[in-house]
């Protein structure tokens, strides 16, 4: 399964060459799945689902801050704690992702200045689009089988609002980075990939009424894709 995802109902897209649909999940398999941005709130959401699933297969959450991990996290048999800064392609991030056949990115960022940014340090640029590039280049060759990465809405085609605010920051611009960094990643390493076109996530429900799902094509070469 090589292509974009966009969130509607599900998470779904149709397969590209077939007409069958292919849900997006989380499962760990008996192998090792690599979380990035693991304590975010998605992140965090994305390895306690991974945890449930009953599988055997260790779940290794990649975190600069080890406490506030094991706080997020907590404790499991199946847990792993990586302390690295993606931004750093170094030995730690290497051997942290040596043995990994499931890449999940939850790596980002908010779209405008905020302290989470670290007066620079943390921007997106830094913390999204170089980051990820240092993830994919540190991936085993023959070793990785699969990559997802949560990516937003407008990433690939930005309106004029969302063009203003990526001049701010360069949000919109860092998950460009990140998707090309996947994208020629598996052309060199031979893994699929999936990139999750989101919308605005945010810490409650939201109703079902009022969504609307299109047909259309994202990026070159990908085919048909479920947008919302």
């Amino acid at each position: 399964m090589i292509g974009f995802v966009g969130i509607g109902f599900g998470g779904c897209r149709l397969g590209r060459g077939s007409r069958s649909r292919v849900c997006v999940s989380a499962s760990a398999g008996d192998g090792v799945t690599v979380v990035v941005g693991a304590t975010g709130r998605t992140g965090k959401l994305v390895v306690k689902k991974l945890l449930s699933d009953g599988g055997s297969g260790k779940v290794r959450a990649l975190v600069r801050d080890e406490a506030k991990a094991r706080e997020v996290l907590g404790t499991n048999e199946r847990l792993e704690v990586s302390v690295v800064d993606v931004k750093e392609k170094d030995e730690r991030l290497e051997t942290s992702l040596a043995d990994a056949e499931t890449l999940i990115s939850c790596l980002g960022s908010t779209a405008i200045p905020s302290k989470d940014w670290e007066g620079g340090k943390n921007s997106p640029i830094r913390a999204v689009g170089l980051g990820m590039g240092n993830v994919i280049e540190s991936l085993s060759p023959g070793k990785i089988k699969k990559v997802v990465v949560l990516s937003a809405v407008a990433t690939r085609n930005r309106s004029f609002i969302f063009k203003l605010v990526d001049l701010i920051g360069g949000a919109w611009t860092a998950m460009e980075m990140a998707e090309d960094a996947v994208i020629a990643g598996a052309a060199e390493k031979g893994y699929e990939y999936v990139v999750v076109h989101a919308p605005v996530l945010k810490d409650e429900g939201s109703p079902v009424q009022g969504v609307g799902i299109k047909l259309g094509d994202v990026g070159k070469s990908i085919g048909p894709v479920w947008l919302r």
